[in-house]
């Protein structure tokens, strides 16, 4: 009537109770986050959707078909930052080419067209990636090391 003997499925249940519900190995799961993270890499280079000041961490995984938490993962793993530094480092980089280029008239010119929502985070984000301010390279001809700090 209940089928197996209650005894034999309780020890069916100890047996198995540390066993994922579907098959995916450790490896299985770092490959899939790889393969993702490449995959948002190569989208938001091509797409250039860090322009946006409103990119999200979603929008990114629908962009790229994944989900939210293995895009996370690999930024965090691989980059050594997380979501918003990111995006923030390839903002920077926009800017700090702008600015070189010299065709920009205000620092929120150069902060709107490298996807930051504000001046104030473009210049709190220059600085922390280049280790100066917008406007101190404006003045010196100097060159910033790359990184994602």
């Amino acid at each position: 009537m209940w089928g197996k003997p209650l005894i034999i499925r309780f020890f069916l249940y100890l047996k198995n109770r540390n066993k994922a519900p579907y098959a995916v190995t450790k490896s299985g799961c770092r490959s899939g986050i790889m393969e993702a993270g490449k995959r948002a890499d190569a989208i938001i280079s091509q797409k250039r959707l860090w322009l946006n000041p409103d990119f999200t961490l979603k929008q990114l995984a629908r962009e790229s078909g994944s989900n939210r938490t293995y895009i996370s993962k690999y930024i965090s793993k691989e980059k050594g930052c997380c979501f918003r530094e990111y995006i923030n480092t390839y903002r920077t980089e926009h800017a700090f080419d702008l600015i070189r280029a010299g065709k920009q008239k205000t620092m929120a010119d150069v902060a709107m067209l490298s996807g930051f929502g504000s001046v104030r985070s473009f210049r709190s984000s220059f600085i922390k990636r280049y280790g100066f301010t917008p406007l101190d390279m404006i003045k010196s001809s100097s060159t910033p090391e790359s990184g994602c700090e």
